[in-house]
């Protein structure tokens, strides 16, 4: 399972029984094995191996380097994130689905008053959680601020934007935006699926 994975992998790697691939989603996970001499550098071998290279999209890479090199192969190039909605539920409501922040903010309350969860969300893996913060970030802030807090400058926690994401995450919460017990519910056993296609 994802989370359990995680830590086994890191585990080993820092007891130097890790094996000589490692499945991994880059980025601060990525960071912490380069920072540790624990990966090895691909730049030189993608260099010379080109047409390996010019078969993923150039910005699959971004979370496979770290300080301008490349440490890993991205293996999965296009990754589309969807956010899906269950059809009978909206039509029991009597609702259509949102076009913006606005909208989601307007809907909450209707469909609490249903005694339905307006968002299914396994919190209990925290990857779910980031999901909502990175993608609502890119969309309400563009992808430039993002790319600042990525890259891990200094105060780009502090921009304006990411304190505006913050707080309509806050807002959502405070308003019952996702299920009772969200922060135990787990995404390895499915079980936040399991919630949208029960209705």
């Amino acid at each position: 399972q994802n989370d359990a994975y995680k830590q086994k992998i890191k585990t080993s790697i820092g007891a130097g029984q890790g094996p000589t691939m490692i499945w991994g989603w880059g980025g601060g996970g990525l960071k912490e094995y380069v920072d540790s001499n624990q990966v090895e550098d691909l730049t030189e071998w993608l260099g010379q191996n080109a047409a390996v290279k010019d078969k993923i999209l150039p910005s699959s890479f971004g979370a496979a380097t770290v300080n301008g090199k490349i440490y890993a192969l991205p293996v999965e190039t296009v990754q589309p994130i969807v956010l899906f909605y269950n059809k009978k539920v909206f039509e029991q409501v009597g609702v259509q689905p949102p076009q913006s922040w606005g909208e989601i903010m307007a809907l909450v309350p209707k469909f609490n008053a249903a005694k339905i969860a307006p968002f299914s969300l396994g919190g209990q893996s925290r990857w779910t959680n980031m999901m909502w913060l990175e993608f609502l970030l890119d969309r309400t802030a563009g992808s430039e601020v993002f790319d600042k807090v990525f890259a891990g400058e200094k105060d780009a926690w502090s921009d304006p934007a990411v304190l505006d994401m913050l707080t309509k995450i806050q807002d959502l919460v405070k308003a019952n935006g996702f299920q009772k017990g969200f922060s135990s519910t787990t995404a390895d056993s499915n079980a936040d699926q399991a919630l949208l296609y029960t209705g």
